[in-house]
């Protein structure tokens, strides 16, 4: 599984395109305080963060591990998303697939999934499941089968994950067209899926050595929420965890994306049956502290049928057949995006000179007092009701720790929105969201028909 809440925007937009166990709690104290872990740390580099919550009914255990496809290069591209396949392939105490059935006879439900910039798996249990969780999950960070019998069936499962979800979707490959194109230099510039080439020439002394380097003690972060206290956990992940070695050095990632300089654009034919226009607008990493002002300006164009995109494209000119967008998170610049479909018999290039006028506009004029208040208070609601699951608060709280290196980031999330101006909403807007930092991806009918 790729992205899970990291693709929530693009499984929007591929709804969108084809028209062409968490535990509730009353949340009772300051939302903050329900994100601030308590933290530890092994000898080994394990962190260990806990997020108590004697209220709660089901325990979250999740190991965050620092690597995505950005610590990948050419040859191995795809390999992180691989290994979460791999990971469900046995270990040394348990056989193939044993983790999930052993995990759901307690009553509990686990998975992973796989970004740009992390790999995680998790498990949602009963309660007294805890040592249960930490004794499997630290026999495959340490004595994962990496047989060559494994590689050959994860690799096809992942090639087939591919051709269903880019290689058969347009959608899929417009994104992938449309990353590739803004990042040149970046790792991103490659799709957590890989590239099919590279899949097929993956080998086992690869695997090997990706899961020395990575599958390690020191690049993961166990993260715990549920009605445990912090010395509880840390005893019981000090018994599974501790006599773990740290891994080998990781290599260096090339983090260094040259400035954009100017619109990239490209158009691309697929069995469509609208012309659409998806752009991706350069915007600083998760950790930046504009991002709580793009989360507001994210909402104003794009985030349902009131948001100025959608009003604007299909309500006003009706022009277009849906509008929207979305940004995703990342330890590194990442993009925002934004798309729409245009109706048959209307005008691509005045559809799309539209869609950007209203983005540029909001950076002119800024919002209206209303925008601003509705904006907030969604992002406000949104985080609100996140805390209801303690699956939720525990991936709110590895994401900070991991993705802004920051374990209190999330605590601090609520405020930062909260104190979004509309001079901040005209300047990240102005600032980012402008045709020199643009990437475009027309996708067009095939000529001769589409379906």
């Amino acid at each position: 599984m790729i992205g899970r809440g990291w693709t929530r925007g693009l499984a929007t937009l591929a709804v969108a395109a084809s028209l062409g166990l968490g535990s509730a709690i009353t949340v009772a104290a300051a939302p903050a305080d329900l994100l601030l872990p308590k933290e530890g740390r092994l000898k080994n580099g394990l962190r260990v963060l806990t997020l108590e919550d004697p209220k709660a009914a089901v325990l979250s255990f999740q190991v965050w591990y620092d690597v995505g496809s950005r610590n990948e290069r050419p040859g191995i591209t795809g390999i992180s998303h691989l290994f979460e396949h791999m990971m469900f392939k046995g270990s040394k105490n348990f056989g193939p697939e044993e983790h999930s059935r052993i995990i759901q006879a307690a009553g509990g439900q686990d998975n992973a999934f796989t970004t740009w910039d992390v790999t995680v798996y998790y498990e949602d249990v009963p309660p007294d499941q805890l040592e249960l969780c930490a004794r499997l999950e630290s026999d495959r960070m340490s004595t994962l089968r990496l047989t060559p019998e494994n590689l050959k069936s994860e690799r096809e499962v992942v090639k087939e994950e591919r051709r269903y979800r880019v290689d058969s979707q347009p959608i899929g490959q417009a994104i992938e067209e449309m990353t590739a194109l803004a990042f040149t230099t970046h790792p991103y510039h490659w799709p957590t899926l890989g590239w099919p080439a590279d899949l097929d020439s993956i080998n086992l002394a690869d695997v090997k050595d990706y899961y020395a380097i990575h599958y390690a003690p020191d690049k993961a972060t166990i993260v715990v929420c549920g009605p445990v206290t912090h010395d509880q956990v840390m005893k019981i992940v000090k018994k599974y965890f501790g006599p773990l070695k740290p891994g080998r050095p990781s290599p260096p990632v090339n983090v260094v994306e040259p400035k954009q300089t100017a619109e990239r654009r490209s158009i691309k034919q697929a069995v469509v049956q609208l012309p659409i226009l998806i752009a991706g607008y350069k915007v600083p990493p998760d950790s930046s502290s504009d991002t709580p002002a793009l989360e507001v300006v994210n909402r104003i164009l794009s985030q349902g049928e009131s948001s100025r995109l959608y009003r604007k494209l299909v309500y006003d000119d009706q022009s277009a057949l849906f509008a929207g967008g979305f940004t995703l998170g990342r330890k590194n610049p990442g993009l925002f995006y934004a798309f729409t479909a245009v109706k048959p018999g209307k005008d691509r290039q005045a559809v799309e000179d539209t869609m950007f006028s209203v983005i540029e506009r909001l950076g002119k004029d800024g919002p209206t007092a209303e925008e601003l208040t509705k904006a907030k208070n969604q992002a406000e609601s949104e985080l609100i009701f996140g805390l209801e699951s303690v699956e939720d608060r525990a991936t709110a709280v590895g994401t900070a720790a991991v993705i802004t290196g920051d374990d209190h980031a999330a605590a601090r999330q609520l405020d930062e929105v909260r104190r979004v101006t509309a001079a901040d909403v005209r300047r990240v807007v102005s600032e980012y969201l402008q045709p020199s930092g643009r990437t475009v991806v027309w996708l067009v009918p095939k000529e001769g028909g589409g379906e």
